[in-house]
């Protein structure tokens, strides 16, 4: 997964620098991308907003991608199999049906984390902050790690279980012995 993923990152990093290059000489002699962007009028601002739009429809499609291929790791352990398009192709067939549902699952937990992690790591960070300000070494790696425990561990924990929810979910016959 973590191949295909880099993969896909790689080929949308390319297709985003070509746009780039396009839009650049397109609108970029008439300050399409300077520093007034949107103070430009009309090409300006348009170029602001294509650049805009373009980078949401990135993200909205790694998203699909990631919920397309979120059950491959499920699939692979519930067949005991250790090929790769096996897990991919049946993540594939099964997530068919409820691909946007998995979209907006995806998307709300992402919005969901953000606000957990801003909130916990202000709180956090203000109290252990203060320990750690004390001027003693071990009290400063003692904060680092409980910050670490409380604000990232649960995200961690809630992140590796949902592919095997989701799998339980869409599977015709999802394993109780594998994933009990």
């Amino acid at each position: 997964m973590f191949v295909v993923f880099i993969a896909a990152y790689i080929v949308i990093f390319i297709v985003m620098l070509i746009f780039g290059l396009i839009f650049g000489a397109a609108l970029g002699g008439m300050g399409g991308f300077g520093g007034g962007g949107m103070n430009a009028g009309a090409v300006g601002g348009g170029a602001m907003v294509i650049g805009a739009i373009l980078y949401i429809a990135l993200l909205v499609f790694m998203l699909w991608v990631q919920g397309r291929f979120i059950v491959a790791g499920p699939v692979m352990a519930d067949r005991l199999t250790r090929n790769p398009i096996t897990g991919l192709s049946e993540s594939w067939k099964l997530t068919q049906a409820s691909q946007w549902i998995i979209v907006g699952f995806y998307l709300l937990f992402t919005i969901l984390i953000v606000v957990y992690a801003f909130i916990a790591g202000m709180i956090f960070g203000a109290i252990l902050g203060g320990i750690a300000s004390s001027g003693s070494m071990i009290a400063a790696i003692i904060s680092m790690i409980v910050t670490a425990a409380v604000v990232y561990l649960p995200i961690l924990m809630v992140s590796f279980s949902m592919p095997v929810g989701v799998y339980r979910a869409l599977a015709p016959r999802a394993s109780g012995d594998v994933f009990a």
